[in-house]
């Protein structure tokens, strides 16, 4: 009726008649033990959340092959690189795409100027129209610019198994920087093509 042998059931019922419903639930399963103990998994952990120094490990990001040289070096543990990324997986991390940071970024002082806008604000009003500028109407726009462009890149292309072709890389690129501003408050945006470099056989 279950689908299972005899000695799966009658198992099952040992465990119902034992411990009740909870006997039922999946138990852990067996294995090899992992080659690191909590503490040193707690390392790893601390390694992938604080992330690199740039002087001291020389990347900026953590790399599978990064992370197996620093477990090898800290602990004398060998791992293949499929096992680190199964290792991480396990602890919770995941390969995503992060956002990008200027490497002399400080977040203390973006957290300073945004908690402290509306002062900078009021106080260069003040100081460009005196005192009654603080009844002036101040207007918020916001701006943002980006580079648009095309450069030949091929990275793969059909052929047959065993046969790496050679092909010829397109150098020729061209782009565009794109500038615009917007005023949520008067519903008025404002934007700026500037001509960018052209390169052509």
């Amino acid at each position: 009726m279950v689908g299972m042998d005899r000695q799966a059931v009658r198992d099952w019922l040992h465990r119902y008649n034992a411990e009740g419903p909870k006997g039922l639930r999946d138990r852990p399963r067996g294995g090899t033990a992992g080659f690191l103990d909590d503490g040193q998994l707690a390392v790893v952990r601390g390694w992938m959340e604080s992330g690199p120094d740039v002087e001291r490990d020389g990347v900026v990001r953590w790399r599978v092959r990064d992370i197996r040289r620093k477990v090898e070096k800290a602990f004398g543990v060998v791992y293949a690189d499929e096992s680190v990324r199964r290792l991480l997986r396990r602890e919770g991390f995941r390969f995503v795409s992060g956002r990008l940071e200027h490497p002399r970024g400080c977040a203390e002082a973006r957290s300073a100027f945004r908690s402290g806008f509306r002062s900078l604000v009021t106080a260069r009003v003040r100081s460009a129209f005196g005192a009654g500028g603080a009844s002036r109407p101040v207007e918020m726009w916001f701006q943002d610019e980006a580079r648009v462009g095309q450069k030949g890149m091929m990275s793969r292309l059909w052929a047959r198994r065993g046969r790496r072709p050679r092909v010829v890389r397109d150098h020729r690129y061209g782009y565009r920087y794109l500038f615009g501003a917007a005023c949520g408050a008067r519903g008025k945006a404002v934007g700026w093509c500037r001509s960018g470099r052209t390169r052509r056989r």
